[in-house]
């Protein structure tokens, strides 16, 4: 991860803390909350990593559910997990799938 990445004072999966750089170059940073799958892709909704909080002592303070995301999951070169921008239908055939699940999909 960057060098502007600060690690928080509580615990978080890191294996869910997700980085990507946006049109500008700049570096943000998200955690997957999950993964779903829709008409045969692989889709995650990422929460704001708040990676600028001094000493944060709650999650509340680190991850931003108010700002969320939508990313299509696609395997790259390397094998690795590249999260993507969605086309406006695997955004709506994603959101679709997503209202589906009742709570106790995830319980």
């Amino acid at each position: 991860m960057s060098d502007n990445y600060k690690e928080p004072t509580i615990e978080f999966d890191e294996d869910n803390i997700i980085e990507m750089i946006d049109e500008d170059g700049e570096t943000h940073y998200f955690y997957e909350e999950m993964q779903f799958e829709a008409d045969g892709n692989r889709y995650a909704i990422l929460s704001f990593f708040n990676t600028d909080e001094k000493n944060p002592t709650n999650e509340e303070d680190v991850l931003n559910e108010n700002e969320t995301t939508l990313a299509k999951i696609v395997k790259g070169e390397d094998g690795e997990d590249e999260y993507l921008t969605p086309t406006d239908e695997e955004f709506t055939t994603a959101v679709e799938a997503y209202e589906k699940f009742d709570e106790s999909d995830f319980e």
